[in-house]
C-alpha cells in the first residue's frame, strides 16, 4: 500500500515521520533513541484503522517492522459549502481574499496593499502593518527581496495574487521561533492556484503624446523546490526606478529579538540638489528617464538548506526645474535671496546580494553578503540673485556588506546565538563651482576662476556578538557579549583654478571607535496578559580622533511593560542612553556642501545622554475591522550637537556646537473602522510633533520651537453597485518660532479617486488630486480606462495624466527662522496607450 503515513514517537513525543512508497516500503533514520526508550509507531491511511506498535528500544541499529491495515467502511455526512469570507483570523495569521479588495484601480502588489484593512503603503514605498514596519513581504511563505521588497510590491501584477496573509509575531529563524515570542510581523502573498508550477508573467507596452512611453517586462515561476522573478521597467512617466531598491533603514537591532542585521553607510559630505521637496505622492515634477531590471529567486538546495540571491541594476536620468525665495528671519534686518535651478541628475545602482540558510533540529546558520556599486552625476544650472552659477556633483560610491547569524539551542532551556559582521564603504565626491563665487572671501580678483572640492570618505567596520539566552519557568534571562570596531574618515581638498589649495578648507579626519560591551536582559511573565522586559548595557568605548585618544564609560537601562487583553495591548517603555558623535559633526575645517553653505564640526568629542519614554495602545479586531493604533513618546536631552550660524546673503557657515539639550514630543493615532451596513471603510489619523533646541544665528542665542501636525482621513467603499470611491482629506500645519520671529503655514490637500465597473470587460478610473496652498487652488485630473476582453490574454489601457494641464505649482516651507517659497515645473498633460499580454 502506497502513501500511508508513519509517525514515530519517543516518550510520546513526535520524532520523525515519513511514507510509503508505491511497493510499500518505508524507512526512515530515528535520532536521539536512548536504552530502554519507548518507540511507537503510528500508521494512517485514507479509508483504513490506525495502526499503532510500541517498541522497547534495546539499543538495536537497525529494525524492521511490518503493518498490516484493516478497511474501515465510513458514510460521509452531509457537506454544506459556504462562499468564504472575506478576512479568516487563525491564531497569528490573518488572511485577506485579495479579490474581495480589488477593484478597477488595483494593478500592481501595491495598489492592492493599500486596500487591505491595517496595511499602510507610506509615500516612500516602505509598508506598516498596524503602525509597525514590516519584517518581510514573502512570496507562498519565502523571502525573495529581503529589505528591498519594494521591488516587488512595485512590481508584481496584482491580477496573480489569490490571498494576502498578515503574519503576527513573525520569525523566519526556525530556531529562534521555537523558543521565544517575536514582535515581529511579515506579509505572505498567495498566488492563484494557475500561477503555481508554471511560468508566468507579462509584457506591457506603452506609447504617448509629449513622447511619453512605458514598458515593463514580468517573469515569474513558483515551483516547491525553486522560486524565480524578474522584473524589468522602462519609462518616462514618473515611476523612479533607484526608490525601488533603496531601503530607509541602515541599522536593524531590535532590542528583544536575537538575530540582528547591521549595515552602516559612510559619511556623505556634498548634494547640490537643496531643492525643497513638494507634497506630491504621485511625482507630478518628476521629469525622468527610468530604468529598472531585477533577477531574484530561492532555491532548496536540500531539506534544510535555501540558497537565495538577487540582482539589479536601475537607472534614472532625472531634470528637476524649479525657483525660489528665500527669507532668513535674522537680526537686525532679514536676509533675502532668490534661486532658479535646473538640475540634471544620472543615478546609477548595481548591486547584487547572496543569501544562504541552513537549518535542523537544534541549530540555524545564516550567511549574507551584498555588494553595491552607486554612481550619480549631478549637473546644475543655477541664476542666484541674478548671477548665473554652474555646479557639478560626481559621486562614485562602493559598498560591501556581510553577515553571519548562527543559533544553536542547547537544551530546551537555553540558546546561543553568534552574530559576525564586517562592512566596507568608501564615497568619493567631486564639486565644481563656477564662477567662483567666494573670490572675496580668498582675495581672488579673477570672477570667472572655478573652485573644485575633492572628497573621500572610507568607513570599514567590524563587529562580533555572542548571547546565551535561559528559559525558567516565566522568566528569561539572556547575557550578551559584544565588540566592534569601526574607522571612519573624512579626506578633502579644496582648490581653485586646479592650482591653488586652500588649506584652512582641506580636512584629514581620522576617527577610530572600539566598543566593548556586556549587556544583561531579564523578561518575567507575571500572566499570559502582563509581562516585564528590561536591560542593562555596560560598554567601554575606546575612540581615537586623530591620534587623539579618550576612553568613556557608559551604563544604558531599559525597561518596558507590556500588557496584552484578548484584541488590545497597552505597552509603556522607558531606556536611558550614551551617545558618541558620529564623523559628520568632527570635521575640523570648513567643507562646501553646496554653492553658499560651508560646514564645520569639533576637534574634540564629547557624549550626550538621552531619555527615551513612549506608550503604545494597540487594539486589532479583525473579525468585525475595528482596529487602533497609537504612540506616544517623548525624549529630552542634557546636551547635544547644536548650531551655530552665520548667514549673509551669498553664503551660509554653519558650526558645530555643544549646546544645552532639547526635546521632542509626538503623538500619533490612527483609527480604521468597517461599516458592513454602508459598507464603507473608514479611517482617521493624526500626527503632532513638538521640538525644541538651542540654536545660534549671527551671534543671536534663542531657542528654536516648531510644532507640526497634520490631520487625515480616509474612506474606501465597497458597494454592491458597479462603483466606488477612494476619498481622502488631510489638513497640514507648521509653525516655527525662533527668538521674537514666530512663522506658521497651513495647506490642505484631497483626492477623490472613482472607480467605476461597467463591465467586466470595461473599467474607468478617475482620480482628482485637489491642493490649496498658499490661497492658490490646484487640481490634478488623472483617468484609466481598461478593456479585458472575456478569456483573453490582452488587455488595454488609455490613460490621461494631468488632464488640467496643470504647469507650475507653488509651495511653500516653513522652519523656525526661514521660510522658502518654491514655484515646481509641472509635468504636463499627456495621453498614453497601454498594451499588455498576461501568461
Amino acid at each position: 500500500m502506497s502513501n500511508i503515513s508513519i509517525v514515530f514517537y519517543i516518550n510520546q513525543n513526535i520524532a520523525e515521520y515519513t511514507y510509503s512508497n508505491e511497493k510499500g516500503m518505508y524507512n526512515v533514520n530515528v535520532s536521539n533513541l536512548k536504552n530502554l526508550d519507548t518507540l511507537k509507531i503510528v500508521a494512517n491511511g485514507l479509508g483504513y484503522k490506525s495502526n499503532i506498535k510500541e517498541i522497547i528500544y534495546k539499543g538495536q541499529r537497525e529494525l524492521t517492522n511490518n503493518i498490516t491495515l484493516e478497511e474501515k467502511p465510513e458514510a460521509l455526512k452531509e457537506v454544506v459549502l459556504e462562499a468564504w469570507e472575506k478576512i479568516k483570523v487563525s491564531k497569528d495569521t490573518v488572511t485577506f481574499r485579495a479579490s474581495k479588495f480589488t477593484d478597477g484601480s488595483v494593478e500592481v502588489v501595491e495598489d492592492l496593499l493599500k486596500k487591505i484593512p491595517g496595511v499602510e503603503v507610506l509615500k516612500n514605498g516602505e509598508i506598516e502593518v498596524n503602525g509597525k514596519p514590516i519584517d518581510k513581504l514573502l512570496i507562498e511563505g519565502d523571502d525573495l527581496f529581503d529589505d528591498k521588497y519594494k521591488i516587488l510590491s512595485k512590481n508584481l501584477d496584482a491580477n496573480n495574487i489569490s490571498k494576502v496573509q498578515v503574519l503576527n509575531n513573525f520569525e523566519d529563524n526556525p530556531v529562534l521561533k521555537s523558543f521565544q515570542e517575536s514582535e515581529k510581523v511579515a506579509l505572505n502573498l498567495m498566488l492563484k492556484e494557475d500561477k503555481k508550477n508554471v511560468w508566468f508573467g507579462n509584457i506591457n507596452i506603452g506609447l504617448g503624446t509629449n513622447e511619453r512611453y512605458e514598458g515593463s517586462a514580468n517573469l515569474g515561476l513558483l515551483k516547491k523546490k525553486v522560486k524565480f522573478f524578474n522584473f524589468t521597467n522602462i519609462n518616462n512617466t514618473r515611476k523612479l526606478a533607484i526608490p525601488q531598491v533603496r531601503s530607509n533603514s541602515t541599522i536593524t537591532i531590535s532590542k528583544y529579538q536575537a538575530e540582528k542585521k547591521i549595515e552602516k553607510n559612510n559619511n556623505t559630505i556634498v548634494n547640490i540638489d537643496n531643492l525643497t521637496n513638494t507634497n506630491f505622492s504621485d511625482n507630478e515634477d518628476v521629469f525622468n528617464n527610468s530604468f529598472l531590471n531585477s533577477l531574484s529567486f530561492v532555491t532548496n538546495l536540500s531539506e534544510n538548506t535555501k540558497l537565495r540571491s538577487l540582482s539589479y541594476y536601475s537607472s534614472d536620468i532625472i531634470d528637476k526645474q524649479n525657483s525660489s525665495f528665500v527669507e532668513y528671519f535674522v537680526s537686525p534686518e532679514p536676509i533675502e535671496y532668490s534661486e532658479e535651478n535646473n538640475i540634471n541628475i544620472k543615478d546609477i545602482i548595481f548591486a547584487t546580494e547572496l543569501e544562504i540558510k541552513h537549518y535542523n533540529n537544534k541549530t540555524y546558520y545564516k550567511y549574507d553578503f551584498s555588494f553595491e556599486n552607486n554612481s550619480t552625476l549631478k549637473d546644475g544650472n543655477l541664476i542666484f540673485n541674478e548671477n548665473v552659477i554652474n555646479q557639478e556633483q560626481e559621486d562614485n560610491k562602493h559598498n560591501f556588506f556581510n553577515h553571519l547569524n548562527v543559533t544553536k539551542k542547547l537544551s530546551e532551556n537555553n540558546l546561543l546565538l553568534v552574530y559576525l559582521y564586517h562592512g566596507q564603504n568608501n564615497t568619493k565626491q567631486n564639486l565644481t563651482i563656477h564662477p567662483n563665487i567666494f573670490n572675496q572671501q580668498f582675495e581672488e580678483e579673477d570672477t570667472q576662476s572655478l573652485v573644485q572640492q575633492n572628497s573621500n570618505s572610507p568607513l570599514r567596520y567590524t563587529g562580533i556578538s555572542t548571547e546565551l539566552i535561559t528559559k525558567l519557568k516565566k522568566s528569561e534571562f539572556g547575557l550578551e557579549i559584544f565588540g566592534n570596531y569601526d574607522h571612519d574618515k573624512i579626506n578633502s581638498t579644496f582648490l581653485v583654478n586646479n592650482q591653488v589649495s586652500v588649506d584652512s578648507l582641506a580636512n584629514d579626519t581620522d576617527y577610530k571607535k572600539t566598543n566593548l560591551s556586556a549587556r544583561v536582559r531579564y523578561k518575567y511573565d507575571f500572566s499570559d496578559k502582563f509581562k516585564l522586559r528590561s536591560s542593562l548595557v555596560i560598554s567601554q568605548n575606546y575612540t581615537n580622533l586623530n591620534n587623539r585618544k579618550e576612553d568613556f564609560f557608559f551604563v544604558n537601562p531599559a525597561i518596558s511593560f507590556t500588557y496584552k487583553k484578548k484584541q488590545s495591548v497597552l505597552g509603556l517603555n522607558y531606556s536611558f542612553t550614551n551617545n558618541i558623535p558620529e564623523i559628520s559633526y568632527l570635521n575640523e575645517n570648513y567643507i562646501l556642501k553646496n554653492y553658499r553653505t560651508f560646514s564645520r564640526g569639533l576637534d574634540f568629542i564629547e557624549p550626550f545622554k538621552s531619555h527615551n519614554i513612549g506608550f503604545r495602545y494597540v487594539y486589532k479586531n479583525y473579525k468585525k475591522i475595528f482596529l487602533i493604533n497609537s504612540y506616544l513618546f517623548y525624549n529630552f536631552t542634557n546636551r547635544n550637537y547644536g548650531t551655530e550660524n552665520f548667514i549673509t546673503e551669498n553664503s551660509n557657515f554653519i558650526d558645530y556646537k555643544i549646546l544645552d539639550g532639547g526635546s521632542l514630543l509626538g503623538y500619533n493615532i490612527s483609527i480604521t473602522k468597517y461599516l458592513s451596513s454602508l459598507p464603507f471603510l473608514i479611517k482617521f489619523s493624526t500626527n503632532q510633533l513638538w521640538s525644541n533646541n538651542d540654536v545660534l544665528i549671527n551671534n543671536e542665542f534663542g531657542i528654536t520651537k516648531n510644532y507640526n501636525a497634520n490631520y487625515q482621513f480616509k474612506c474606501t467603499t465597497y458597494l454592491d453597485i458597479p462603483l466606488d470611491f477612494d476619498l481622502s482629506f488631510k489638513y497640514n500645519y507648521s509653525k516655527g518660532q525662533f527668538s521674537d520671529q514666530e512663522n506658521s503655514f497651513d495647506y490642505l490637500e484631497a483626492s477623490l479617486n472613482s472607480i467605476l465597473e461597467l463591465s467586466e470587460k470595461w473599467k474607468i478610473q478617475i482620480t482628482n488630486d485637489f491642493y490649496y496652498i498658499n490661497k492658490n487652488n490646484f487640481l490634478f485630473t488623472n483617468m484609466k480606462i481598461n478593456f479585458s476582453p472575456n478569456g483573453n490574454r490582452w488587455s488595454y489601457q488609455l490613460q490621461g495624466s494631468n488632464l488640467s494641464n496643470i504647469k507650475d505649482l507653488t509651495n511653500i516651507n516653513i522652519s523656525e527662522n526661514q521660510k522658502r517659497s518654491s514655484s515646481f515645473r509641472i509635468v504636463p498633460r499627456y495621453i498614453l496607450l497601454n498594451l499588455k499580454y498576461r501568461f
